[in-house]
Protein backbone atom coordinates (compact mmCIF):
# COMPACT_ATOMS: atom_id res chain seq x y z
CA UNK A 1 0.00 0.00 0.00
CA UNK A 2 1.24 3.38 -1.03
CA UNK A 3 2.04 6.32 1.87
CA UNK A 4 -0.58 8.06 -0.30
CA UNK A 5 -3.43 5.79 0.08
CA UNK A 6 -2.49 5.34 3.49
CA UNK A 7 -2.36 9.15 4.61
CA UNK A 8 -5.57 9.80 2.27
CA UNK A 9 -7.83 6.76 4.44
CA UNK A 10 -6.38 7.72 7.72
CA UNK A 11 -6.79 11.12 7.22
CA UNK A 12 -10.75 10.64 6.09
CA UNK A 13 -11.24 8.67 9.37
CA UNK A 14 -9.74 10.74 11.79
CA UNK A 15 -11.56 14.21 10.03
CA UNK A 16 -14.81 12.01 10.42
CA UNK A 17 -13.93 11.06 14.01
CA UNK A 18 -12.74 14.25 15.02
CA UNK A 19 -15.59 15.92 13.05
CA UNK A 20 -18.29 13.92 15.11
CA UNK A 21 -16.60 14.62 18.54
CA UNK A 22 -15.36 18.12 18.70
CA UNK A 23 -17.62 19.97 16.61
CA UNK A 24 -20.90 18.11 17.02
CA UNK A 25 -20.21 17.86 20.85
CA UNK A 26 -18.25 20.88 21.66
CA UNK A 27 -18.76 23.25 19.33
CA UNK A 28 -15.53 23.26 17.65
CA UNK A 29 -15.41 25.17 14.18
CA UNK A 30 -14.61 22.71 11.14
CA UNK A 31 -11.39 24.45 10.44
CA UNK A 32 -9.75 23.94 13.22
CA UNK A 33 -10.83 20.63 13.21
CA UNK A 34 -9.32 20.43 9.81
CA UNK A 35 -6.00 21.84 11.16
CA UNK A 36 -5.51 19.55 14.00
CA UNK A 37 -6.94 16.39 11.48
CA UNK A 38 -4.19 17.53 8.95
CA UNK A 39 -1.38 17.51 11.75
CA UNK A 40 -2.57 14.33 13.56
CA UNK A 41 -2.67 12.12 10.64
CA UNK A 42 0.87 13.39 9.84
CA UNK A 43 2.52 12.43 13.34
CA UNK A 44 0.55 9.05 14.06
CA UNK A 45 0.71 7.97 10.32
CA UNK A 46 4.67 8.16 10.16
CA UNK A 47 5.10 7.75 14.00
CA UNK A 48 2.97 5.09 15.11
CA UNK A 49 1.63 3.27 11.88
CA UNK A 50 5.20 3.56 10.24
CA UNK A 51 7.03 3.46 13.12
CA UNK A 52 5.92 1.50 16.06
CA UNK A 53 3.30 -0.96 14.57
CA UNK A 54 5.51 -2.92 12.34
CA UNK A 55 7.78 -3.42 15.53
CA UNK A 56 5.30 -4.68 17.72
CA UNK A 57 1.81 -5.48 17.36
CA UNK A 58 -1.94 -3.70 17.13
CA UNK A 59 -1.85 -3.72 20.94
CA UNK A 60 0.72 -1.16 21.71
CA UNK A 61 0.61 0.74 18.65
CA UNK A 62 -2.99 1.88 19.57
CA UNK A 63 -1.93 2.78 22.98
CA UNK A 64 0.87 4.52 21.69
CA UNK A 65 -1.69 6.51 18.92
CA UNK A 66 -3.90 7.23 21.89
CA UNK A 67 -0.86 9.12 23.75
CA UNK A 68 -0.17 10.57 20.40
CA UNK A 69 -3.82 11.59 19.49
CA UNK A 70 -4.31 12.96 23.37
CA UNK A 71 -0.90 15.07 23.27
CA UNK A 72 -2.03 16.49 19.53
CA UNK A 73 -5.39 17.45 19.88
CA UNK A 74 -4.73 19.27 23.79
CA UNK A 75 -1.78 20.77 22.88
CA UNK A 76 -3.77 22.29 18.69
CA UNK A 77 -7.05 22.86 20.62
CA UNK A 78 -5.39 25.22 23.19
CA UNK A 79 -3.29 26.80 20.54
CA UNK A 80 -6.12 27.38 18.48
CA UNK A 81 -9.65 27.72 20.56
CA UNK A 82 -9.77 31.22 22.03
CA UNK A 83 -13.04 30.61 23.98
CA UNK A 84 -13.32 30.89 27.98
CA UNK A 85 -13.55 28.10 29.86
CA UNK A 86 -13.70 25.59 27.21
CA UNK A 87 -13.19 21.79 28.22
CA UNK A 88 -10.10 21.59 26.17
CA UNK A 89 -9.08 18.16 28.70
CA UNK A 90 -12.22 16.52 28.49
CA UNK A 91 -12.65 16.92 24.68
CA UNK A 92 -9.13 15.66 24.19
CA UNK A 93 -9.46 13.01 25.90
CA UNK A 94 -12.87 11.99 23.88
CA UNK A 95 -11.56 12.79 21.04
CA UNK A 96 -8.81 10.46 21.53
CA UNK A 97 -10.21 7.41 22.93
CA UNK A 98 -12.31 7.79 19.50
CA UNK A 99 -9.81 8.55 17.63
CA UNK A 100 -7.87 5.17 18.89
CA UNK A 101 -10.93 3.02 18.34
CA UNK A 102 -10.82 3.63 14.61
CA UNK A 103 -7.25 3.55 14.83
CA UNK A 104 -7.80 -0.14 15.67
CA UNK A 105 -9.55 -1.12 12.48
CA UNK A 106 -7.29 0.95 10.56
CA UNK A 107 -4.15 -0.94 11.93
CA UNK A 108 -6.09 -4.69 10.77
CA UNK A 109 -6.37 -3.04 7.53
CA UNK A 110 -2.80 -1.66 7.02
CA UNK A 111 -1.83 -5.10 7.66
CA UNK A 112 -3.94 -6.98 5.58
CA UNK A 113 -3.25 -4.40 2.75
CA UNK A 114 0.51 -3.72 3.00
CA UNK A 115 2.29 -6.56 0.80
CA UNK A 116 5.75 -3.96 1.25
CA UNK A 117 6.01 -4.89 4.75
CA UNK A 118 5.11 -8.80 4.35
CA UNK A 119 7.66 -8.90 1.61
CA UNK A 120 10.54 -6.91 3.63
CA UNK A 121 9.77 -9.48 6.27
CA UNK A 122 9.73 -13.14 4.83
CA UNK A 123 5.88 -13.43 4.19
CA UNK A 124 5.00 -11.70 8.12
CA UNK A 125 3.14 -8.89 8.91
CA UNK A 126 5.00 -7.96 11.53
CA UNK A 127 8.74 -8.69 11.96
CA UNK A 128 9.99 -11.92 14.07
CA UNK A 129 11.47 -11.06 17.36
CA UNK A 130 14.66 -11.45 18.37
CA UNK A 131 13.32 -13.75 21.32
CA UNK A 132 11.84 -15.89 18.37
CA UNK A 133 15.40 -17.48 17.07
CA UNK A 134 17.03 -18.01 20.57
CA UNK A 135 18.63 -21.02 20.91
CA UNK A 136 18.11 -23.50 24.11
CA UNK A 137 20.68 -25.11 25.87
CA UNK A 138 21.54 -27.59 28.35
CA UNK A 139 24.05 -29.78 29.68
CA UNK A 140 23.45 -33.57 28.50
CA UNK A 141 23.29 -35.80 31.65
CA UNK A 142 22.78 -39.48 32.46
CA UNK A 143 20.51 -40.53 35.43
CA UNK A 144 23.40 -41.56 38.44
CA UNK A 145 23.48 -45.49 38.88
CA UNK A 146 26.10 -46.01 41.95
CA UNK A 147 26.14 -49.89 40.79
CA UNK A 148 26.72 -49.09 37.21
CA UNK A 149 30.23 -49.36 36.33
CA UNK A 150 31.23 -49.12 32.84
CA UNK A 151 34.06 -51.49 32.52
CA UNK A 152 32.50 -54.05 34.00
CA UNK A 153 31.23 -56.74 31.36
CA UNK A 154 27.44 -57.32 31.38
Amino acid sequence: MGNLRGLGIKFLLILAVLWLVLTVMFRMTFGNVFWISVVLTLISYYVGDRGILPRTNNTIASIADFGLAFLTIWAMAVMLVDVPDYPYVTASLIAAAAVTIGEIFFHRYMAYADKDTADRNNGRTTPALRENYAMETAEEFEPKNNNYNPDEPK
